[in-house]
């Protein structure tokens, strides 16, 4: 996994509860994106799979669409069909 080399750092919170958690990363800034439309019925895995994004077993690239698409999906709720295209990040 893509996070397995990033530092466990502890975080207090207000309760002075510790948690471990992972450090922060930057997010790739990706030089060459394309546009894909989108339906209701689609899923950010099966899109990660298709031929003419990453191919098949690719299900661990998602993380590349969801950093790219980031505030759109937040803004959204993580809701694919209030979408209509996203931007998909070239390998």
């Amino acid at each position: 996994m893509r996070d397995l080399s990033v530092e466990t750092i502890s975080f207090l919170d207000a309760n002075k509860k510790t948690y471990a958690i992972k450090d922060m990363t930057e997010y790739v800034d990706y030089a060459l994106s394309f546009i894909l439309p989108i339906q209701n019925k689609d899923r950010i895995d099966e899109i990660a799979t298709r031929k003419d994004v990453y191919g098949e077993d690719s299900e661990e690239d998602i993380y590349k669409i969801i950093e790219m698409n980031i505030v759109e999906l937040f803004e959204s709720k993580f809701n694919l069909s209030k979408l209509k295209e996203l931007k998909i990040p070239v390998r």
